[in-house]
């Protein structure tokens, strides 16, 4: 039987040694105190260090969308993840959780973002970290009324989807990814091609994307 501490003992002392993260950074357009991934792994990874805990992230499933936002409904691209957390500990034994985690942005960085997001809700969550984060119930929203889309040529449409996702499909770096998304985000904004089209070439190009940038720990 080996003498060093399981992976549940290992986290629990981890709890033990991280009891609280501060919220240091603040969100410049609604005003409102966070914990960015990065004070919660400056949290966290010395006690991983420390106790032999080593973390894999699997990435499960990506999804993408286009929203719009404010009000002069600026086009921003909507990435959600859903990421298994392999905790591999001292003995050699391993525990696991799944997160989601959801970002935008108006340009390349909502899957990096949305990675972050599931990461540090699994650090959260899996060492009970305290969040002083308001409860569900003490919030509500009322949805936007839905902007009439234009009638679109269903022939048109599905010429440019074969016509993009080649071009998707032929690209082979994350570089040629990233023009390929600013130059679908444009024709999405200019109503050139529909958003049924645009997510479903989201979806071709985060599946390409991680055939040749696969997510490592």
């Amino acid at each position: 039987m080996s003498d060093k501490p399981t992976i549940v003992e290992a986290l629990s002392a981890v709890m033990g040694d991280v009891q609280s993260v501060r919220k240091g950074d603040r969100n410049q357009t609604q005003g409102y105190q966070f914990r960015g991934i990065d004070a919660v792994m400056n949290a966290v990874g010395p006690a991983f260090r420390k106790h032999g805990i080593v973390c894999v992230p699997m990435l499960e499933d990506v999804a993408y969308n286009t929203v719009e936002v404010g009000q002069k409904r600026s086009v921003m691209r909507e990435c959600t993840v859903r990421v298994r957390y392999i905790f591999h500990g001292p003995a050699g034994d391993r525990i696991e959780c799944v997160t989601i985690g959801e970002a935008m942005d108006s340009g390349d960085k909502a899957t990096p973002k949305a990675m972050s997001v599931a990461y540090r809700v699994a650090l959260l969550q899996a060492l009970t970290i305290p969040t002083d984060e308001p409860d569900a119930d003490a919030q509500n929203y009322e949805r936007s009324e839905v902007r009439q889309e234009p009638t679109w040529d269903p022939v048109d449409q599905e010429e440019r989807f074969a016509a993009w996702a080649e071009e998707i499909g032929q690209a082979e770096t994350p570089e040629q990814l990233d023009d390929i998304s600013h130059r679908l985000q444009a024709e999405s904004k200019k109503r050139i091609i529909s958003r049924a089209t645009y997510q479903k070439l989201g979806v071709l190009g985060g599946k390409r994307r991680a055939e040749i940038q696969p997510v490592t720990s």
